[in-house]
């Protein structure tokens, strides 16, 4: 079964724990929480904890940032919930938002600094944290942001004229005004036809750790409020690196066992003869 997690935040309170074992009974194997956003503890962080503990999911946290607030303030709100709550799992500063708090679009200056500032403070409290972005936020709001090839980007395939075509011969849309819905069973399929692709990835890097893909899933499993939700795929080597999740070897096939005849005819022909003739 192919492994993906999800990022869930205040917006997601609709899953409930039933709804979290059916993502986990399709592939669901962690989860990245907002432990907190600006100066603010996530208002439903204690109930997703609650949750994934009693459902065994690991999770790490994303610290929303606003890049017209003190920078530090709100990293130490983040630093503050993660000792709250801790865990040895990943920890992400989130770097996409890039208006002020009337919604007008800030200068690229301010917030290559604001998130420099921020990327540098991190890295000095806090042991290899993951950067979450997407490339048209760096590449046109602030393409001063040190991204590297093992952080989370975001692109989402529901505009890819190949995503859409797949949906529809499963017989659902990703438009949702149409109500056309399929079973959560194509799951793993969507999962093995995106793991065949990657992402738009920011100017200069050519790989990516995390791949945020998708944010919307028409099931008629879930609730009209739970088909809203970030689907993200994870390199197979960073698994036990951002979660603690050991990838397990394969078995080996056993040997097959001698039948009956195979012993006889060794036991007279001394060319196969692994039983010693008597």
């Amino acid at each position: 079964m192919i492994k993906w997690f999800a990022d869930l935040s205040y917006w997601n309170m609709v899953y409930t724990k039933q709804a979290l074992q059916l993502l986990k009974d399709h592939g669901m194997a962690a989860v990245v929480l907002r432990a907190s956003e600006g100066y603010n503890e996530d208002g439903y962080l204690e109930q997703h904890i609650g949750n994934l503990e009693q459902l065994d999911i690991p999770y790490g946290y994303y610290c929303f940032l606003y890049p017209w607030l003190d920078h530090k303030k709100q990293i130490d709100k983040f630093l503050e919930v993660c000792e709250k709550h801790p865990n040895k799992n990943v920890k992400v500063l989130d770097a996409e938002y890039y208006q002020d708090g009337s919604g007008n679009v800030m200068s690229q200056d301010v917030l290559n600094k604001f998130y420099d500032d921020s990327v540098y403070y991190i890295v000095n409290n806090l042991t290899s944290p993951v950067i979450y972005t997407a490339a048209w936020c760096v590449d046109k709001y602030f393409p001063g942001l040190l991204v590297e090839n093992d952080d989370w980007y975001a692109h989402y395939v529901k505009y890819c004229a190949w995503f859409q075509n797949m949906l529809a011969s499963m017989g659902a849309s990703i438009d949702e005004k149409t109500g056309k819905l399929t079973t959560i069973d194509y799951m793993q399929t969507i999962l093995e036809e995106c793991q065949k692709r990657t992402p738009k990835l920011p100017q200069g890097i050519t790989d990516w750790g995390g791949w945020q893909f998708n944010t919307y899933w028409p099931f008629k499993e879930l609730t009209y409020g739970q088909r809203h939700i970030d689907v993200n795929l994870l390199k197979p080597e960073l698994w036990e690196e951002w979660f603690g999740i050991v990838e397990s070897e394969p078995e080996p096939e056993p040997e097959p066992e001698e039948t009956q005849e195979q012993m006889m005819r060794a036991r007279y022909d001394p060319k196969r003869a692994t039983v010693k003739p008597v």
